[in-house]
């Protein structure tokens, strides 16, 4: 059996959805993805997607360190970002409290 759907439903109590998806939109966080793997291994249902195919532990590892990646250099390229709206004296965001 393979999943092609949303991540965390309960897949003893009937059919799967099926729809496209890659790894990195199952969770960007490697705990939640490597979790996500363990509990559908166990289940008996694997993971596929259409760019990596079916879904090993070679891809949980590797592609969970990546997607990490990304969002700390992604998070880093923001501050910089809004810290030079401020510096330049513009609004470093929304509507301010108070």
């Amino acid at each position: 059996m393979a999943i092609y759907g949303p991540p965390f439903p309960n897949y003893r109590d009937g059919p799967l959805q099926r729809g496209r998806l890659t790894l990195d939109r199952l969770s960007r966080d490697q705990e939640h993805i490597a979790a996500l793997h363990k509990r559908m291994r166990f289940l008996g249902v694997d993971i596929v997607t259409k760019a990596e195919g079916e879904i090993n532990e070679m891809h949980i590892g590797l592609g969970g360190t990546m997607n990490a990646l990304f969002l700390k250099n992604l998070a880093q390229k923001t501050h910089r970002g809004l810290e030079g709206r401020v510096v330049a004296g513009k609004s470093g965001g929304g509507r301010s409290y108070g």
